[in-house]
């Protein structure tokens, strides 16, 4: 019988950390996997390792090259993904799968599958690059490299031995395992609760954009429950003044009644929100929210 992951606890859970090297960015263009590494964790930490290069059946382009430093010889000289496929389908198994930016890892897979006669991934999937935006493990920045968030986790990071799958892999697995204590702290206690916040998630921002550019369209306040960087939780009433998207995530700037300020909130990070029938008693004038000139 196999395991139901799904209701297992993040720090009893075994994952397989994944990571592909490829000839392009994009699939749809031709591009190719020309290294897969894979490292099978459990609560114990690493247990298994799965790496090899990929012959590409096609010419490597040279940014590509300079990217993951494979001699082009040397995948020629590699299997094809056909005599690698099977060995690594079994060595993912049913386990829950990590990857760094999972749409581009896990579609590359799935399209080496495909076309080679295999099923695609039903694994679960877990993008550690979207935990890591939604813990904002880089705080005010808005850039999220492997490395760097590794380096703000306290994981070591070799700019040497970087964009090798393997080496890839395994720094993901150690990101994901710091990352847990923070993911208990958020109330995602099992696999299922994880999975659930980053597949709603996103329904639920988009769900918030639309309330709150109403309410700026109307002049209306807002009752917000909002948790900050450092985790605490706090009630808000702002008046939404902009919208913005930013690298894939939702800000809304807004005027904040307990600051008496302007402030910028991360849509991902408000956790509740009601609209106001009335302004506050205690509304500032126009001039303080909008500026004189407005």
């Amino acid at each position: 019988m196999r395991p139901n992951w799904i209701e297992t606890r993040l720090d009893r859970l075994f994952f397989v950390a994944l990571d592909v090297e490829t000839t392009g960015l994009r699939f749809q263009e031709g591009h190719c996997i020309c290294e897969v590494g894979a490292v099978l964790y459990g609560p114990s930490g690493l247990l298994a390792s799965f790496q090899s290069l990929v012959n590409p059946e096609r010419e490597v382009p040279e940014e590509a090259q300079r990217i993951h430093r494979i001699p082009p010889e040397r995948l020629r000289e590699a299997p094809v993904f056909r005599e690698i496929a099977s060995l690594l389908v079994q060595f993912l198994s049913t386990y829950p799968v990590l990857a760094y930016n999972a749409n581009f890892d896990v579609g590359f897979l799935n399209f080496e599958l495909t076309r080679h006669g295999f099923q695609p991934l039903a694994n679960p999937v877990i993008d550690v690059l979207e935990l890591a935006r939604r813990l904002n493990i880089m705080e005010t920045s808005t850039r999220y490299p492997l490395g760097r968030v590794a380096r703000q986790m306290g994981v070591s990071y070799d700019n040497q031995r970087s964009h090798r799958a393997l080496y890839d892999a395994q720094v993901t697995a150690q990101v994901f395992r710091r990352m847990e204590p923070l993911l208990v702290q958020r109330g995602f206690a099992t696999l299922k609760e994880l999975l659930r916040w980053l597949s709603v998630d996103t329904a639920v921002v988009l769900q918030m954009v639309q309330v709150f550019t109403d309410a700026q369209l109307e002049h209306r306040w807002v009752r917000i429950r909002y948790r900050s960087m450092d985790n605490t939780v706090s009630e808000r009433v702002v008046l939404p003044l902009q919208i913005e998207r930013r690298n894939e995530e939702y800000f809304l700037t807004a005027y904040d009644l307990m600051r008496r300020d302007r402030r910028t909130f991360r849509l991902r990070q408000v956790e509740a929100w009601t609209l106001m029938e009335t302004a506050p008693t205690s509304s500032p004038p126009h001039d303080e929210i909008y500026g004189p000139e407005s």
